[in-house]
């Protein structure tokens, strides 16, 4: 009868675990947003697959990072401003992405401007920041529109709402996202709500015209952040709880009667 209980209290916790991970608002919008890897001639012929990509009504968005939003990838300390504290230290995580990558991954710009290709040198030499990094640079100096990073000054052009990259559990971690397309492995194509298995088809169509020489390969976002925290296949995983948890609740009935 007791590990029976033990069981079904152990079934519960986790039930409500994956249940409370399926829920949580990632700061950005996880679900119809696909996730291919750029290799071959995909890297160099970038531009003509995503302006491709985006004639199809099905295809909101496309844009591309060396960060897969899921983990540290890249960061450094390096990072200074006017009024920082000298013995205060922090990790500041590096996105490196193109254009349209608020647009396409639904992370909320809250103050500022998007990188824009009119305003060239302006978007190349700023930087885009979330808000854990921008209460860190302006809490001593509120009229703070730069910091130094690697010795290099950047304005902040733009501030995102916080947005989940590592477990939910953790602080929110201070982000700088540049506009820099190097080492952009990772493509993000945002659907419409349509005809999902159409466009799909027709990324996998084009992907095989430019790519011949690598398998098309996709998942969702959405697929990817449950794999990450341990919740893949989670409706099954929570359906094979609930079968264990009537199990042991059974045995419980058959120990006392």
């Amino acid at each position: 009868f007791t590990l029976a209980t033990i069981l079904i209290v152990s079934t519960v916790v986790v039930y409500q675990q994956i249940g409370f991970a399926l829920k949580q608002d990632l700061g950005y919008e996880k679900e119809q947003l696909l996730v291919l890897p750029l290799e071959g001639k995909l890297i160099e012929n970038y531009d003509v697959f995503k302006n491709r990509l985006t004639q199809n009504p099905d295809i909101l968005s496309v844009s591309r990072s060396n960060h897969n939003l899921l983990g540290r990838n890249s960061n450094t300390g390096n990072v200074s401003w006017e009024g920082k504290d000298p013995d205060f230290t922090a990790l500041f995580e590096i996105m490196r992405v193109d254009y349209d990558f608020l647009e396409a991954t639904g992370i909320k710009l809250i103050k500022g401007e998007d990188f824009n290709p009119s305003k060239g040198a302006d978007s190349v030499q700023g930087a885009i920041i979330n808000r854990r990094a921008y209460e860190l640079i302006t809490q001593d100096n509120p009229d703070a529109v730069s910091f130094n990073m690697w010795g290099e000054d950047r304005n902040i052009t733009g501030v995102v709402e916080d947005f989940h990259f590592q477990s939910f559990h953790q602080n929110m971690e201070p982000v700088v996202i540049l506009l820099d397309k190097s080492f952009a492995t990772n493509a993000f194509v945002r659907l419409g709500t349509g005809d999902i298995q159409n466009a799909i088809a027709s990324i996998k169509s084009l992907s095989e015209e430019i790519n011949p020489d690598f398998p098309f390969q996709y998942t969702f976002m959405d697929e990817r952040v449950y794999h990450h925290c341990g919740c893949s296949d989670s409706d099954r995983f929570r359906s094979g709880l609930l079968a264990d948890a009537g199990l042991a609740f059974g045995l419980c009935l058959q120990d006392r009667f």
